[in-house]
């Protein structure tokens, strides 16, 4: 990815949670209360950092 020049921006774990919170009509950063949300708010702050 560096010799590309493409930011790693997060290791995002597989988690039963994602469909959990699509099945009840909700994001994950909705549904979730701990790490999985913590990792995507994140991640979203970093892109927002990059491209401003």
């Amino acid at each position: 990815m560096k010799t590309e020049k493409i930011n790693h921006l997060a290791d995002i774990p597989y988690s039963n949670e994602f469909t959990k919170a699509i099945t009840n009509g909700q994001t994950i950063v909705e549904y979730d209360k701990g790490e999985l949300k913590r990792i995507i708010k994140n991640t979203w702050n970093k892109i927002k950092g990059i491209i401003n």
